[in-house]
């Protein structure tokens, strides 16, 4: 029987042993939850994190897709305004190119027409210079041909009338 009551004895022991190690390894298995707590936790905060920070990265792609379409609308309107601006200038080469005719025109208008009208003009004017200097010539000869005529009979009066008196 002592050995029936060492064997019990040495296996109360051995549970004692066990029951001894099953508290240890509890205490670890506590610990070791409480950390996984605190790692959840830590795990949760970092998940809210990235979870605000997505929502900004939202925000923020929000913003840049609001920015492109802006910049495609005015991109848009550019080439609105390069279309009128090619037209404009067309217009005004096609006005020029019709400037440049019409001078052409009044160029040749002016060679042929005016050109030979003011040499006429000319031609005439210098013709009546000349007359009019004949004319000037002619009268101041008839004017010297009267005063001396006058100054005869003046001389002529003075003396009849001495003669008289």
């Amino acid at each position: 029987m002592e050995e029936v009551l060492t064997k019990i004895f040495n296996k109360l022991e051995s549970l004692e042993l066990g029951q001894q190690e099953l508290k240890q390894s509890g205490q670890a298995l506590k610990q070791g939850q409480q950390e996984l707590k605190q790692s959840v936790q830590t795990l949760e905060k970092g998940q809210q994190a990235l979870e605000q920070g997505q929502q900004e990265l939202r925000q923020s792609v929000r913003t840049l897709e609001q920015g492109q379409q802006a910049l495609e609308q005015g991109q848009q309107e550019l080439r609105q305004s390069v279309r009128a601006l090619e037209q404009g200038q067309q217009e005004l080469k096609t006005s020029v190119c019709r400037v440049e005719t019409r001078v052409e025109k009044l160029e040749l208008r002016l060679e042929n027409e005016v050109i030979n009208k003011i040499g006429a003009l000319f031609n005439g004017y210098s013709l009546r210079g000349d007359q009019i200097e004949r004319l000037q010539k002619h009268l101041d000869e008839r004017l010297d041909r009267i005063e001396s005529d006058t100054r005869y009979l003046v001389t002529r009066v003075a003396r009849l009338e001495q003669l008289v008196k």
